[in-house]
Protein backbone atom coordinates (compact mmCIF):
# COMPACT_ATOMS: atom_id res chain seq x y z
CA UNK A 1 0.00 0.00 0.00
CA UNK A 2 1.20 3.75 -0.97
CA UNK A 3 2.81 5.74 1.95
CA UNK A 4 3.61 9.13 2.39
CA UNK A 5 6.00 9.88 4.78
CA UNK A 6 7.23 13.26 6.48
CA UNK A 7 10.31 14.81 8.92
CA UNK A 8 9.53 15.72 11.84
CA UNK A 9 10.86 19.31 10.85
CA UNK A 10 7.12 18.87 8.84
CA UNK A 11 5.35 18.98 12.28
CA UNK A 12 5.12 22.97 13.99
CA UNK A 13 6.64 21.23 17.05
CA UNK A 14 8.57 18.44 15.63
CA UNK A 15 6.06 15.88 17.61
CA UNK A 16 3.38 13.70 16.76
CA UNK A 17 0.43 11.89 18.26
CA UNK A 18 -0.34 9.38 15.70
CA UNK A 19 -4.30 9.30 17.04
CA UNK A 20 -4.99 12.74 17.25
CA UNK A 21 -3.26 12.96 13.79
CA UNK A 22 -5.47 10.06 12.40
CA UNK A 23 -8.37 11.90 12.88
CA UNK A 24 -7.51 15.20 11.78
CA UNK A 25 -6.69 12.94 8.30
CA UNK A 26 -10.32 11.83 8.88
CA UNK A 27 -11.78 15.35 9.15
CA UNK A 28 -9.94 17.15 6.09
CA UNK A 29 -13.00 16.83 3.39
CA UNK A 30 -10.57 16.84 0.87
CA UNK A 31 -9.08 13.63 1.48
CA UNK A 32 -11.38 11.01 0.67
CA UNK A 33 -9.42 7.72 1.56
CA UNK A 34 -9.53 6.92 4.60
CA UNK A 35 -5.92 6.63 6.32
CA UNK A 36 -4.92 2.86 6.77
CA UNK A 37 -1.90 3.34 9.13
CA UNK A 38 0.04 5.95 10.94
CA UNK A 39 3.83 4.83 12.16
CA UNK A 40 5.81 7.39 13.79
CA UNK A 41 9.89 6.65 14.04
CA UNK A 42 11.43 8.46 16.29
CA UNK A 43 14.79 7.12 15.97
CA UNK A 44 14.51 7.90 12.13
CA UNK A 45 12.63 10.88 12.83
CA UNK A 46 10.00 10.36 10.63
CA UNK A 47 6.40 9.56 10.41
CA UNK A 48 4.69 7.14 7.58
CA UNK A 49 1.43 8.04 6.97
CA UNK A 50 -0.54 4.97 4.64
CA UNK A 51 -3.19 4.63 2.61
CA UNK A 52 -4.60 1.79 0.80
CA UNK A 53 -4.88 3.42 -2.58
CA UNK A 54 -2.64 6.57 -4.26
CA UNK A 55 -4.04 10.01 -3.25
CA UNK A 56 -4.58 12.11 -5.93
CA UNK A 57 -2.77 15.89 -6.07
CA UNK A 58 -5.27 17.82 -4.06
CA UNK A 59 -5.09 15.01 -1.29
CA UNK A 60 -1.83 15.49 -0.77
CA UNK A 61 -1.99 19.13 -0.71
CA UNK A 62 -4.59 18.08 2.06
CA UNK A 63 -2.78 16.06 4.02
CA UNK A 64 0.88 18.56 3.49
CA UNK A 65 -1.94 21.13 5.25
CA UNK A 66 -3.01 18.84 7.66
CA UNK A 67 0.81 17.79 8.74
CA UNK A 68 1.27 21.32 8.64
CA UNK A 69 -0.80 22.18 11.40
CA UNK A 70 -0.70 19.18 13.45
CA UNK A 71 0.72 20.34 17.09
CA UNK A 72 1.48 16.77 18.18
CA UNK A 73 -0.32 17.21 21.78
CA UNK A 74 -2.22 13.91 22.56
CA UNK A 75 -5.84 13.84 23.74
CA UNK A 76 -6.71 13.06 27.09
CA UNK A 77 -7.01 9.59 28.17
CA UNK A 78 -10.25 8.33 27.65
CA UNK A 79 -12.36 5.18 26.38
CA UNK A 80 -12.58 1.72 27.75
CA UNK A 81 -9.82 -1.75 27.03
CA UNK A 82 -6.68 -0.09 27.85
CA UNK A 83 -3.76 -0.59 30.03
CA UNK A 84 -0.45 1.38 31.41
CA UNK A 85 2.40 0.06 32.54
CA UNK A 86 4.24 1.50 35.61
CA UNK A 87 8.03 2.52 35.58
CA UNK A 88 10.65 1.70 33.44
CA UNK A 89 12.36 -1.93 33.28
CA UNK A 90 15.60 -3.14 31.39
CA UNK A 91 16.97 -5.93 29.80
CA UNK A 92 19.95 -7.68 28.61
CA UNK A 93 18.70 -10.70 26.89
CA UNK A 94 18.24 -11.35 22.82
CA UNK A 95 14.36 -12.71 23.12
CA UNK A 96 11.47 -10.69 23.47
CA UNK A 97 10.71 -10.11 27.01
CA UNK A 98 6.85 -8.85 27.80
CA UNK A 99 6.63 -5.28 28.77
CA UNK A 100 3.20 -5.20 29.28
CA UNK A 101 0.26 -7.34 28.05
CA UNK A 102 -3.81 -6.50 27.58
CA UNK A 103 -6.23 -9.06 28.45
CA UNK A 104 -9.49 -8.83 26.53
CA UNK A 105 -11.20 -11.70 27.75
CA UNK A 106 -14.84 -13.23 26.27
CA UNK A 107 -14.70 -9.92 23.26
CA UNK A 108 -17.27 -9.79 21.08
CA UNK A 109 -15.76 -10.63 17.23
CA UNK A 110 -15.70 -7.15 15.01
CA UNK A 111 -13.61 -4.65 14.22
CA UNK A 112 -10.94 -2.69 16.52
CA UNK A 113 -8.71 -0.36 16.57
CA UNK A 114 -5.61 -1.28 18.56
CA UNK A 115 -3.35 1.76 19.36
CA UNK A 116 0.35 1.57 21.57
CA UNK A 117 2.64 3.80 22.52
CA UNK A 118 6.06 3.56 24.65
CA UNK A 119 9.39 5.34 25.50
CA UNK A 120 12.90 3.38 24.78
CA UNK A 121 16.50 3.91 25.34
CA UNK A 122 19.75 2.03 25.92
CA UNK A 123 22.49 2.48 27.71
CA UNK A 124 25.43 1.49 24.88
CA UNK A 125 26.35 3.27 22.06
CA UNK A 126 25.44 1.62 19.20
CA UNK A 127 23.24 -0.87 20.86
CA UNK A 128 20.98 -2.93 18.85
CA UNK A 129 17.23 -3.24 20.37
CA UNK A 130 13.87 -4.10 18.95
CA UNK A 131 10.72 -3.70 19.93
CA UNK A 132 7.14 -5.08 18.72
CA UNK A 133 3.53 -5.10 19.70
CA UNK A 134 2.18 -8.82 19.18
CA UNK A 135 -1.48 -10.00 19.29
CA UNK A 136 -2.04 -13.37 20.56
CA UNK A 137 1.52 -14.19 19.84
CA UNK A 138 1.00 -14.80 16.77
CA UNK A 139 0.28 -11.49 14.75
CA UNK A 140 3.11 -8.84 15.07
CA UNK A 141 1.43 -5.44 14.66
CA UNK A 142 4.34 -3.53 14.48
CA UNK A 143 8.36 -4.65 14.75
CA UNK A 144 11.14 -2.99 14.14
CA UNK A 145 15.10 -3.31 15.67
CA UNK A 146 17.04 -0.26 15.30
CA UNK A 147 20.70 0.93 16.28
CA UNK A 148 20.98 3.86 18.41
CA UNK A 149 23.90 5.20 19.34
CA UNK A 150 22.81 8.02 22.03
CA UNK A 151 22.64 6.68 24.98
CA UNK A 152 20.15 6.43 28.28
CA UNK A 153 22.83 8.13 30.50
CA UNK A 154 22.55 11.41 28.39
CA UNK A 155 18.95 11.42 29.48
CA UNK A 156 17.64 10.26 25.75
CA UNK A 157 14.48 8.70 25.61
CA UNK A 158 12.37 8.53 22.33
CA UNK A 159 8.81 7.34 21.91
CA UNK A 160 7.70 5.13 19.59
CA UNK A 161 3.42 5.35 19.08
CA UNK A 162 1.20 3.86 16.24
CA UNK A 163 -2.20 2.16 15.74
CA UNK A 164 -3.90 -0.35 13.24
CA UNK A 165 -6.98 -2.29 12.48
CA UNK A 166 -7.97 -5.54 13.34
CA UNK A 167 -10.69 -7.84 13.32
CA UNK A 168 -10.80 -10.04 16.39
CA UNK A 169 -12.73 -13.12 17.38
CA UNK A 170 -14.73 -13.03 19.89
CA UNK A 171 -13.28 -15.16 23.10
CA UNK A 172 -10.15 -14.37 24.33
CA UNK A 173 -7.78 -12.31 22.97
CA UNK A 174 -4.08 -10.29 24.52
CA UNK A 175 -1.96 -7.86 22.99
CA UNK A 176 1.85 -7.42 24.11
CA UNK A 177 4.47 -5.14 23.95
CA UNK A 178 7.40 -6.75 24.37
CA UNK A 179 11.51 -5.66 24.03
CA UNK A 180 14.95 -7.32 23.52
CA UNK A 181 18.84 -6.55 22.97
CA UNK A 182 19.63 -8.44 20.33
CA UNK A 183 23.37 -7.70 21.54
CA UNK A 184 24.38 -9.83 24.75
CA UNK A 185 25.46 -7.84 27.79
CA UNK A 186 23.87 -4.30 26.03
CA UNK A 187 21.07 -2.72 27.69
CA UNK A 188 17.70 -2.04 26.38
CA UNK A 189 14.81 0.06 28.21
CA UNK A 190 11.40 0.50 28.06
CA UNK A 191 8.92 2.74 29.93
CA UNK A 192 5.21 4.37 29.50
CA UNK A 193 4.14 1.41 28.01
CA UNK A 194 0.30 1.96 26.62
CA UNK A 195 -1.86 -0.10 24.95
CA UNK A 196 -5.68 0.80 24.03
CA UNK A 197 -8.09 -1.43 22.15
CA UNK A 198 -10.97 0.50 20.65
CA UNK A 199 -14.38 -1.00 18.56
CA UNK A 200 -15.20 0.45 15.47
CA UNK A 201 -17.89 0.19 13.22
Amino acid sequence: MPDYTYDFSDFPNNTVDSTKLQDQILDATAIATAVSFINVRYGNEEVKIEFPTSLSGGEITALDGVVATHDGIPYASSGSNWIESSGESATTSTSYIVKVTLSLDNIEGGNYRIAWNFEQSNTDSNAYYGFRVQLNNSINLMETVVAQSKKYSDGCWYPISGFKYVTLNSGDNFIDIDYLNTHGGQTTYIRNARIECLAVE
